[in-house]
């Protein structure tokens, strides 16, 4: 992994565990009976979660937007290599596709890097759409995706 700024490596260290949280398997409602008592557990148990992590994702947003474009890139791709193919989805479509949004001319070179190296940032880009990006910056993302631009 390349630079990570300090308030991303001071999260790990004051959250024992968080490594594995991020990358845990864990049951979801969907695999429960609907309105089985065990559903209505896991659906608290994850809202619960939720809200005490929600700020986890401003923080990835605002570091991403301040940090260089190496160290906002190696931030998502670290989260993306750790996360299951579901969290890649919503880093796609969220942190990722903000800082494409903002940033695209800056941080394009190292997305491009990015995705050659990794499997985990290659499906993240998947869920990246176009939202205001300049065209030849989207036609650089959908090919480091694998794709043409359409």
């Amino acid at each position: 992994m390349g630079p990570v700024p300090e308030s991303i490596e001071d999260l790990f260290s004051q959250i024992p565990g968080l490594g594995e949280a991020i990358s845990a398997e864990v049951p979801g409602p969907d695999s429960m009976p609907p309105g089985s008592p065990d559903e209505l557990e896991l659906t608290v148990r994850d809202w619960m979660v939720y809200h005490a992590t929600t700020w986890a994702s401003t923080t990835v947003d605002r570091v991403a937007r301040n940090a260089s474009p190496e160290e906002a890139v190696n931030l998502l791709r670290e989260i993306a290599d750790q996360a299951d193919p579901d969290a890649r989805n919503w880093l796609g479509a969220g942190s990722l596709e903000n800082l494409l949004a903002y940033r695209g001319n800056e941080v394009i070179l190292h997305v491009e890097e990015a995705a050659r190296h990794s499997s985990g940032f290659r499906e993240a880009l998947c869920g990246v759409w176009q939202r205001g990006m300049p065209p030849e910056v989207w036609r650089r993302v959908c090919a480091a995706r694998g794709e043409s631009a359409t």
